[in-house]
């Protein structure tokens, strides 16, 4: 069963609407390894990807909707005990791509299902992508990360508050996924031009220690500071 083997915050965060369309995918994907469902509603977009989780899923599928010219707005992954993952994303297009060009939903479609089967690369498709104008962040205003340990002491919490950009998440995510730590949630939002992203992760099964709370830290200022592409 999907809700058995998933976090708390997964059944009280969902609608029964959505858990049952939910469940359908978790039951597909044992099949086919990966499922993807987009939708339409108030003006966002919203894909939820089911897969079998691996290193990097959640990078790859967030630089996937940054590649094809959308902005991530909030998102939230849990991963399964049956070693699954659900990643889901509200995210805007600016262009009015996908409703413009019905066929372009499902080439988004088709390249998070790749990505998340590990089939492409996402790094050339970020290169690709057009770039827009982005407002420069003040000199006074660097990125602010907290790192704690949960109430339950068994994963390290990540917050970091910073300038968006296109592929922040991504950049972030690969950054955490390299530092050979496993994420266990992520809960995303973007409030004008500032970016809200909280990791729960563990480091082969446990929290960080200090010193690998401070490397990871460095990691994670250099993401920030990356420049748009």
């Amino acid at each position: 069963m999907l809700m058995e083997g998933l976090p708390a915050r997964y059944r009280w965060s969902r609608t029964p609407a959505e858990i049952e369309s939910e469940a359908r995918l978790f039951a597909a994907v044992q099949r086919s390894g990966a499922e993807v469902s987009l939708s339409f509603s108030h003006g966002t977009w919203r894909a939820v990807i089911l897969a079998a989780d691996h290193e990097c899923l959640f990078a790859c599928l967030a630089g996937a909707i940054s590649a094809h010219g959308m902005e991530i707005l909030e998102c939230e992954a849990f991963t399964h005990q049956a070693g699954f993952a659900v990643d889901v994303f509200r995210f805007a297009d600016p262009h009015r791509t996908l409703e413009l060009n019905p066929p372009e939903q499902e080439r988004l479609a088709e390249t998070l299902r790749r990505a998340a089967l590990g089939q492409i690369a996402v790094e050339p498709l970020l290169r690709r992508r057009p770039l827009r104008p982005v407002p420069a962040p003040a000199a006074a205003d660097p990125p602010a990360i907290t790192i704690s340990t949960d109430v339950a002491g068994k994963s390290t919490v990540i917050e970091v508050v910073a300038w968006d950009r296109p592929a922040l998440l991504h950049d972030l995510a690969v950054a955490i996924s390299g530092f050979g730590c496993d994420i266990g949630l992520v809960l995303a939002d973007t409030r004008g031009h500032r970016a809200i992203d909280v990791f729960y992760l563990t480091r082969g099964g446990r929290p960080l220690d200090e010193a690998a709370a401070l490397a990871l830290r460095e990691r994670l200022e250099r993401a920030c500071a990356a420049r748009p592409r």
